[in-house]
């Protein structure tokens, strides 16, 4: 092999640079949109798993220490609502006091979720299905989820795709007091782990459904 040859093959030359440059950023221009939207919904991704784990935790320690345990959703308390939940004394839902919680979640302390501190978005309760002011349920220690207004599963609202029995706590995140992005959904079934899923409409979600 000749030294010119040898040469030649020791490197990239300027176009074969130019060119991997150009790929580079087309695939960082293309991954931008993904890395900002990932920041965007965040707050309601942490948001909607902490609504799970509330839910979540009250629905293990019934079923653990056999005793009931409540959970009020009040969406117009505080700045952006509140879940609270309360023991029982025993395994009956009748023995549930709304005293003191043992467990609080408040969608208005603005770094509850981490992300929605500074001017970013905050994460608020928009809708509870079936519509009510206030809803309480109660978690028994077969891990079954009963309306405290009627001691039954609760009853489903016409014209909506959920099952008899799921309360549906749908949140929503605000930039400038007004809603951006799509809805989210937390389902708390009669029977079963909390889940969510996500649409604009939380009669009739779209899209797709998320894990516990």
């Amino acid at each position: 092999m000749t030294t010119r040859a040898r040469h030649r093959s020791a490197g990239f030359t300027l176009i074969e640079v130019v060119i991997v440059m150009a790929i580079l950023i087309i695939l960082a221009a293309a991954a931008i949109p993904n890395v900002m939207g990932g920041f965007r919904d965040q707050p309601i991704m942490m948001a909607t798993n902490a609504t799970i784990d509330v839910f979540t935790f009250a629905r293990v320690r019934a079923v653990n220490d056999f005793r009931a345990y409540g959970v009020r959703v009040a969406p117009d308390e505080g700045e952006g609502g509140l879940i609270s939940v309360h023991a029982g004394t025993g395994p009956a839902c009748s023995t549930v006091g709304w005293g003191v919680p043992v467990r609080t979640l408040d969608f208005g302390a603005s770094r509850e979720f981490g992300a929605l501190a500074g001017d970013g978005p905050d994460v608020r309760i928009v809708q509870l299905t079936p519509a009510r002011d206030v809803f309480q349920v109660c978690f028994t220690p077969d891990g079954r989820t009963l309306d405290m207004q009627t001691m039954k599963p609760v009853a489903p609202e016409q014209f909506t795709d959920y099952a008899a029995g799921d309360l549906i706590v749908s949140i929503s995140a605000h930039h400038d007091e007004a809603p951006v992005g799509m809805l989210h959904h937390v389902i708390v079934p009669y029977s079963g782990s909390p889940r969510w899923t996500f649409g604009e409409d939380h009669a009739h979600p779209e899209g797709g459904e998320g894990g516990s």
